[in-house]
């Protein structure tokens, strides 16, 4: 299992927020293969995402 994680921001208040994700060996196997593996990093974290909010160009990190 593997952490990071990803900066957020609502865009109608400017709200900033981070939240954790924690990623399979698979999912990470299949991020790291990717063009760009921050963005699918994103993309696996949206279903954890709060309402209205939304990354923050390439702000992922290992946590």
């Amino acid at each position: 299992m593997h952490k990071y994680q990803l900066d957020l921001v609502n865009p109608k208040t400017s709200e900033e927020q981070t939240i954790t994700v924690v990623l399979s060996e698979l999912e990470r196997a299949r991020a790291k293969r990717s063009k760009c593996w921050m963005s699918a990093v994103q993309d696996l974290a949206r279903p954890a995402m709060p309402v209205g909010f939304m990354p923050i160009g390439n702000r992922v990190r290992a946590a």
